[in-house]
C-alpha cells in the first residue's frame, strides 16, 4: 500500500494550498493502463483502507479502484465494448488477440484504434484484418510518425475498412502515416474521408498511407476515401493511394475511386502517387487503377491520374488504366492522365503499356522530360468488350462491367473462374446455396446467399 498512499499524499498536499503542485497528476494503474487525472480537476477523492474514487466537477467517472499489491486495479466496473469500443476513460478500446503466427487479429473498430493506439507509441506489431471493420467515424490518428514510423505487416484479407475519419493538421495524414520497412500493405478496401486542416510546405496527405520509405509492397488496396484541404495553398502533397513513395517502394494492384480536392496547392494532386522518388532510388507503379476524381484551383499543380510528379529516380509505370476526372483552372499545363509533369532525367522508356480514356492528355504540357511519355487512349466501347483487360494481361486485370479493374477485387465475383464477371457467376452462386464452395461467398461475410447474387450484381456494373 506504500505507492498507493505516496500518491494520495501529494493530491491531498495540491488541495492544501501549495500552488507550486498544482500541474501534478494523479496516475491510477488498472490492467497495464494508467488513467491520469489532472489536480485542478479533483473535487474530491473517496478512500479507505484499500480503495478510491475519484470525483470530478462533472461527477464521478464511474470507477471504483482497489489496491493490489501496491497497484491500483479497476474493480466494479464491467465493460460494455459495442464494435469493440466502450464509453469508458480507462479502456475506451477492446484488446486484439494475438494469434499463433504472432499477428494480432483485428475483429472489429475498437480493435483497430486499440492497434493503432500501440503502433503511435511505437510497437511493431503485425495485424490482419478477421472481419470487415466499421471506424464509425471516429477521429482517427494515422498511425506511424517521425518518432515511430509504422514498420508492421497489414494484411486486410479481402475485407472492407469503413468510416474512416482524419481531421488533423500534420505532416503525415492518412490511414497509415509514416511507412517505414520492408513489410506489405495489403488486401483490404478503405472508405470514408479526410480533412487536412493544415497549410505546410512538404506536408502529405493520401487515402491510404502518406509517406512510404523503404524497400516495401502497398497491393490490392481500393481507396474510396475522400480528401480535403481546404487551407492549402503552399506545397502539399496529395494523393489517393500514397503521397510521396521512394526507396524501392511497389504499389501494384490499387484502385482510387475517391475525390481528392487540392484547393490551392501548388504541388502534387494524383489518382494513385503524388511524388515517386528521390535520387538513387526506385519506385514502381503497376496494374493500377484510377476511377476517380481530381480538384485543384492552381494553375501549378500537378495533376496525374496515376503519378503527379516524377523526380530524379529510377521508374517503372506499367499496365496502368486511368479514366477518372480532372477539375482544374483555365491554362494549367501539369494535368496528364498518366503523369502530371516529369523531371529531365525521365524518359518514356519507364512508361510501359499504360492505357488511358481518349480525349486525355498522357502527360502535362509543361514538362522537362528527355522524352515524353507514352500511353495507349481506348474508347469507353473498347474498355468494355474485354479487349483492354486482355492488353494489361489476364494474370492481374479482369473484366468487371463496363471496364477492367485489377484481379484482386474482382476475384470474388468471378465465381466460375472464366475471367468475367456475368449471369453465369449469379448462377454458380445459386448452385453453391446455402453452404457450398466458399469460393460463392462473394461478400466475405461467411454465407452463401442472396446477398452474394447482389455483390455479383454490383461487380457487373
Amino acid at each position: 500500500m506504500k505507492r498507493t498512499f505516496l500518491t494520495l499524499f501529494l493530491v491531498l498536499t495540491a488541495f492544501t494550498g501549495h500552488a507550486q503542485l498544482n500541474t501534478l497528476e494523479l496516475v491510477v494503474t488498472q490492467n497495464g493502463q494508467n488513467k491520469n487525472y489532472v489536480l485542478s480537476d479533483i473535487t474530491k477523492i473517496h478512500f479507505g483502507t484499500d480503495r478510491l474514487e475519484v470525483v470530478t466537477p462533472s461527477g464521478t467517472d464511474g470507477y471504483t479502484y482497489a489496491s493490489t499489491s501496491g497497484v491500483i486495479q479497476e474493480e466494479g466496473h464491467v465493460h460494455n465494448y459495442v464494435n469493440g469500443f466502450c464509453t469508458c476513460a480507462t479502456a475506451p478500446y477492446e484488446a486484439a488477440t494475438r494469434g499463433s503466427s504472432g499477428y494480432y487479429e483485428i475483429k472489429n473498430g475498437g480493435n483497430l484504434f486499440w492497434y493503432a493506439s500501440k503502433v503511435t507509441a511505437g510497437a511493431t506489431y503485425n495485424a490482419r484484418l478477421t472481419a470487415d471493420i466499421n471506424l464509425e467515424e471516429r477521429p482517427w490518428t494515422p498511425m506511424g510518425n517521425n518518432a515511430h514510423p509504422y514498420t508492421g505487416a497489414f494484411d486486410g484479407q479481402g475485407h472492407a475498412i469503413t468510416g474512416l475519419y482524419v481531421n488533423q493538421d500534420d505532416t503525415y495524414t492518412g490511414f497509415i502515416g509514416l511507412r517505414k520497412g520492408t513489410n506489405a500493405v495489403k488486401n483490404f478496401s478503405i472508405a470514408g474521408r479526410i480533412i487536412y486542416t493544415g497549410n505546410t510546405a512538404d506536408d502529405c496527405v493520401a487515402g491510404v498511407v502518406a509517406w512510404a520509405n523503404g524497400n516495401n509492397l502497398i497491393e490490392d488496396v481500393w481507396c474510396a476515401v475522400d480528401i480535403e484541404t481546404p487551407n492549402a495553398t503552399k506545397n502539399v502533397r496529395i494523393a489517393g493511394i500514397i503521397a510521396r513513395e521512394e526507396t524501392q517502394s511497389t504499389v501494384n494492384r490499387c484502385v482510387y475511386s475517391g475525390t481528392a480536392n487540392g484547393y490551392g496547392t501548388a504541388m502534387q494532386v494524383a489518382g494513385i502517387l503524388g511524388m515517386a522518388g528521390s535520387p538513387g532510388t526506385g519506385v514502381t507503379v503497376s496494374n493500377c487503377l484510377f476511377v476517380g476524381t481530381l480538384e485543384t484551383s492552381n494553375k501549378s499543380a500537378y495533376v496525374g491520374g496515376i503519378v503527379g510528379y516524377m523526380g530524379k529516380a529510377s521508374f517503372s509505370c506499367k499496365n496502368n488504366l486511368s479514366m477518372g476526372n480532372y477539375h482544374v483552372p483555365s491554362g494549367a499545363t501539369r494535368t496528364g492522365a498518366i503523369i502530371g509533369s516529369c523531371n529531365s532525367t525521365v524518359n518514356a522508356s519507364m512508361f510501359v503499356n499504360n492505357y488511358m480514356l481518349s480525349g486525355q492528355s498522357v502527360i502535362g504540357t509543361s514538362h522537362a522530360a528527355s522524352s515524353a511519355p507514352t500511353a495507349t487512349s481506348v474508347s469507353a466501347a473498347q474498355l468494355a468488350d474485354g479487349s483492354i483487360a486482355r492488353a494489361l494481361g489476364t494474370n492481374n486485370w479482369i473484366q468487371a462491367g463496363e471496364h477492367p479493374v485489377p484481379l484482386a477485387f474482382a476475384l470474388r465475383a468471378d465465381v466460375n473462374r472464366d475471367g468475367t464477371v456475368d449471369s453465369a457467376d449469379i448462377v454458380a452462386v445459386i448452385k453453391e446455396m446455402p453452404d457450398g464452395d466458399t469460393k460463392a461467398d462473394v461478400n466475405g461475410d461467411g454465407a452463401i446467399d442472396s446477398a452474394d447474387i447482389v455483390a455479383v450484381i454490383k461487380a457487373m456494373k
